[in-house]
C-alpha cells in the first residue's frame, strides 16, 4: 500500500507506520461527523489506509474560512514515524479580493524517529490572474531548511507561466538558484500541455523536461484522467486556482482538484534521460452527499485488490 497511500495522501508522500491502529478521528468514529443539511464548505478530510478488518488514519486536514467565506488555512496532521509531521497552507487576500494573490506552505517534518531534528520547508507564492480569472502566473520562492548542523539553507525561484488555447492549456516553468549550494538542487526548465473537457478538467497532459546534454526538451510525465459529473467540493473555494495546474507524474489527490471528482488516473513518469518509467494507475470509487458533494472516494490500485485500499471522507460544515 505505500505507493497507493502515496498517489491520494494530500500535500506530501506519507510513510505509513509498520504498526495498525483503528482510527480515531476527532469524534472517535470512522465516519466524519454528519453536518446539517446545507453544509458545503469542507471542513476536514480524513485520509484512512483500510486493510483488511484493519484502518489506519494516516491524514487529517481542517479548512478555516474568513467571514466572507473565503479560505484562510489548512493544516495537515499526517500521522508518520518520519517524513512530514505537519503541513500548514496559509492565504492572503487583497481587501474583499475573492480570490488570494499570495499562499505561503510550510512542511513541517523530521529526520530521526525521535522527532527532534526538524526540517522547514517553505514555499511563499504570488498569484496573478487576467480579467476573466484565469491563472497567468506563479511567481514562487521555495525555501529548504535542513535538519543537520550547522544549517545549510538556500532557495530557488519559480516561475511559471500560462497561456491558453481552444480546449488546452500551456505552462512554461523555470528556476533559479538563491544561494543553492549545488547546482543539481536547480531543476531544469519544463513545459507542459494539456487537453480540457467541456467542463474545464484535465483529461491529458504532458510534460517536457529540459536536457542540457541534448540541447531539448524530453517528454518525461504522461497523464490521463477521467471524471464524474458531480460539482468536486475544492471547485467552490476561494484558494481553487492556487492548486497546481498540471499533473506531476504521481499527482496527489489534492494537488490537482479540477471542476468535477477523479475518477480514473494513469500516469506514467519516465526517468531522466530515458529508459522506462513509473506506472500510477488508480480508481476511485465516489459515494455522494444528498446535495451532490462527494461524502467518500476509495482508491483502488490497478488492477484491484478489493481488501486493500484507501479512504478518503469529507466532512463540511455551513458557513
Amino acid at each position: 500500500m505505500k505507493v497507493l497511500i502515496s498517489a491520494f495522501a494530500i500535500f506530501s508522500i506519507l510513510v505509513l507506520q509498520s504498526c495498525q491502529k483503528e482510527l480515531t478521528a476527532d469524534t472517535g468514529n470512522t465516519n466524519p461527523p454528519t453536518g446539517i443539511a446545507d453544509s458545503s464548505y469542507l471542513s476536514k478530510i480524513y485520509y484512512v489506509e483500510v486493510n483488511g478488518a484493519l484502518t489506519d488514519t494516516v491524514n487529517r486536514v481542517t479548512y478555516s474560512y474568513d467571514n466572507l467565506k473565503r479560505v484562510t488555512a489548512i493544516r495537515g496532521v499526517p500521522n508518520s514515524l518520519y517524513d512530514v509531521t505537519q503541513i500548514s497552507y496559509d492565504y492572503y487576500y487583497n481587501g474583499s479580493d475573492t480570490v488570494p494573490f499570495r499562499s505561503r506552505r510550510i512542511y513541517v517534518s523530521a529526520n530521526d524517529p525521535a522527532q527532534t531534528q526538524f526540517r522547514y520547508d517553505t514555499t511563499i507564492a504570488w498569484h496573478y490572474y487576467d480579467n476573466t480569472g484565469r491563472n497567468i502566473k506563479d511567481s514562487m520562492i521555495n525555501s529548504v531548511a535542513d535538519a543537520s548542523t550547522p544549517v545549510p539553507y538556500y532557495s530557488v525561484l519559480e516561475l511559471r507561466t500560462y497561456s491558453y488555447g481552444s480546449g488546452k492549456i500551456y505552462g512554461f516553468r523555470t528556476y533559479t538558484g538563491i544561494n543553492v549550494p549545488n547546482p543539481s538542487y536547480v531543476y531544469p526548465d519544463q513545459k507542459d500541455t494539456a487537453l480540457l473537457d467541456a467542463l474545464g478538467n484535465i483529461t491529458n497532459s504532458k510534460s517536457y523536461r529540459y536536457n542540457s546534454s541534448s540541447t531539448l526538451f524530453e517528454l518525461e510525465v504522461v497523464s490521463d484522467f477521467t471524471y464524474d459529473a458531480k460539482q468536486s467540493p475544492f471547485s467552490k473555494l476561494s484558494n481553487f486556482k492556487t492548486f497546481g495546474i498540471f499533473p506531476k507524474g504521481e499527482t496527489f489527490y489534492s494537488e490537482l482538484p479540477q471542476n468535477t471528482n477523479r475518477v480514473t488516473q494513469n500516469e506514467l513518469h519516465s526517468f531522466s534521460g530515458g529508459g522506462g518509467g513509473i506506472h500510477y494507475d488508480y480508481s476511485y470509487t465516489n459515494s455522494y452527499n444528498t446535495n451532490g458533494l462527494i461524502k467518500q472516494a476509495l482508491v483502488y490500485d490497478q488492477p484491484p485488490n478489493p481488501t486493500i485500499y484507501a479512504k478518503l471522507l469529507f466532512a463540511y460544515i455551513h458557513l
